[in-house]
């Protein structure tokens, strides 16, 4: 087989080292549940309401893409299958998420894909993780995130790109009161916390590091060690 020239930069650092589920803040965990899905630990690998729900914008793509799938599906999604838009995908996509579920429990499917969702880039940095996300949009350590910036991470989720808060600024601050709003629906925090996290100025740490990745040196320079 031919000599692979490199692998994935982000796989060469620390930050991708796994999470396990009591790693992950509890202002982190409800802001993406209630994003992403409000009764995760309540129903199976397949949210039969949240179709139903779906159900009623699948007048468009969009509004699809916003129903029923559970994180479980998700996570499927993202680390198995293609991103096509089809009934058979999506039939694949509930079996594996079904397996899963069998499988694993409900804490660790939370952190795996906490661990595997992909969070858009900073400059040469694929972004791939919370915890990357963390160090890399706000230079922290996952426990020491306040509130506004655990929403803005859960809010990117859904778009990484459009609500990446070094190059959209006003779309991520709006996305992450959107969250905050959610948070509040689902009592996770009170009206004050969320008045206090929603006039939190949107403070993106320096990046230094973003352009200065060579991996294929990085890969050199372990040939050589080794």
């Amino acid at each position: 087989e031919p000599e692979p020239l490199t692998v994935d930069t982000a796989e060469k650092t620390a930050d991708r080292a796994a999470l396990a589920y009591r790693e992950v803040p509890e202002v982190l965990r409800r802001a993406i549940l209630s994003t992403e899905d409000r009764r995760f630990f309540e129903h199976g690998a397949v949210d039969v309401w949240g179709i139903a729900r779906a159900a009623f914008s699948w007048g468009d793509e969009q509004d699809l893409k916003q129903g029923g799938s559970t994180i479980t599906q998700q996570l499927v999604k993202n680390t198995y299958l293609t991103p096509e838009r089809t009934l058979q995908r999506k039939f694949r996509e509930a079996a594996l998420a079904s397996v899963i579920e069998s499988r694993m429990s409900k804490q660790d499917i939370f952190a795996l894909y906490c661990n595997e969702i992909y969070l858009g880039r900073r400059g040469s940095v694929s972004v791939r993780g919370v915890r990357q996300a963390a160090r890399v949009f706000f230079g922290k350590d996952l426990k020491d995130l306040t509130l506004a910036e655990a929403a803005t991470i859960a809010g990117m989720i859904q778009s990484p790109a459009r609500y990446a808060p070094d190059r959209h600024p006003e779309e991520a601050r709006a996305r992450r009161n959107t969250v905050l709003a959610g948070m509040l629906r689902d009592g996770a925090i009170t009206a004050e916390e969320a008045r206090a996290a929603c006039a939190e100025t949107l403070a993106v740490a320096p990046f230094e590091h973003a352009d200065a990745t060579a991996p294929y040196f990085i890969d050199y320079v372990n040939r050589v060690v080794e």
